[in-house]
């Protein structure tokens, strides 16, 4: 109380060697060890939070600090829980409830953000990158300037692609990436599928409907977030 904490780790410190520690006692450490550690709880306080939940895991001051730990860790869906479950501890009616609520709904608003943040990343680094050819056959029948579509569909769920781009033929081959920025609806989107099918279409007519006379080639299923690099081989004459 009189934030001697020096003299006070002391005084634990040999608690501990006469093996005379309680929850309760382990929870102050944590704090007073806490305080001089720049009031960071990571390290040694964290330690004797868990020795205090060892002895007790309903422990309403080790609670609290380990959520706060969470916290300055940035592990707030864990801190969430921790709070969840000091909310039952300390009760609806206890002078401390409505701080407790608000750090939770703090560290919900946080969680959320952080998910939704790890979310965009994932989706954000699937891609599907590589370069169209045409075949030896099909060279000297594609002149510059028509439209090339390239189209990353689903295997597992028929309907819209999940991404397209549309450039012009020109000089070959013609390098490219699919991505979520690529998609046609938003709940389909490349980072969503298991597996995919690219395909690559010249189009005569600049339509996107595939026509009789375009010129296609596609690849064999495959995993949109393997990242390999994948090589399309216009081959085929749309019949």
């Amino acid at each position: 109380r009189k934030n001697d904490f020096a003299a006070a780790s002391a005084d634990y410190g040999q608690i501990v060697r006469l093996q005379e520690m309680t929850a309760d006692t382990w929870a102050d450490y944590a704090d007073v060890a806490a305080s001089l550690n720049g009031n960071s709880l990571v390290g040694k306080p964290e330690e004797y939070l868990q020795a205090a939940l060892s002895l007790d895991p309903q422990h309403a001051k080790a609670l609290w600090l380990l959520a706060s730990l969470q916290h300055e860790t940035g592990q707030y869906a864990l801190a969430v829980s921790t709070w969840k479950k000091l909310t039952i501890v300390v009760g609806p009616d206890s002078s401390n409830a409505k701080l407790v609520a608000a750090n939770l709904a703090e560290d919900q608003q946080l969680a959320d953000s952080q998910a939704r943040a790890v979310t965009m990343a994932v989706a954000n680094s699937v891609a599907v990158r590589g370069e169209v050819v045409l075949s030896d056959a099909l060279r000297t029948k594609v002149p510059a300037g028509l439209t090339l579509f390239i189209i990353a569909k689903s295997v597992d769920s028929p309907g819209a692609p999940l991404a397209v781009l549309r450039t012009t033929t020109g000089s070959w081959p013609v390098k490219f990436e699919l991505n979520d920025t690529l998609a046609m609806l938003p709940e389909r989107k490349l980072s969503t599928a298991r597996k995919v099918t690219v395909e690559a279409r010249v189009s005569k007519s600049g339509q996107a409907t595939p026509q009789t006379g375009d010129l296609l080639g596609m690849t064999n299923p495959l995993d949109p977030t393997a990242g390999k690099p994948v090589r399309i081989i216009i081959e085929r004459v749309i019949g």
